[in-house]
């Protein structure tokens, strides 16, 4: 893992590492930038809810990172396809035609 902090992620740190996470080119290391991301999305959203904010925005801004990572991450776990090739997999290029 990285070495950075994150006992107390400050809002900016949860952002910085989901877009690290999201803009990772190097394969081998997305499953550690997604982690240190998601670790920092749920200390964060602690901090929160023990605050008892009103900071609704802050709020749907870390479930909507949360579920980005989420499908991200297990998107770049399947073998690499085209969208071309899945949609006819799919058969929504069939139906279309």
């Amino acid at each position: 893992m990285s070495s950075l902090r994150l006992s107390s992620p400050e809002p900016a740190t949860w952002r910085a590492l989901y877009k690290a996470a999201l803009f990772e080119m190097d394969r081998a290391k997305l499953p550690e930038r997604i982690a240190e991301a998601e670790k920092a999305l749920v200390i964060r959203a602690r901090e929160l809810f023990k605050a008892n904010g009103h900071d609704c925005e802050e709020k749907e801004a870390l479930e909507n990172a949360r579920f980005a990572l989420h499908a991200f991450g297990n998107a770049w776990q399947r073998e690499p396809r085209t969208l071309f090739r899945q949609l006819e997999d799919s058969n929504v290029l069939k139906a279309t035609t």
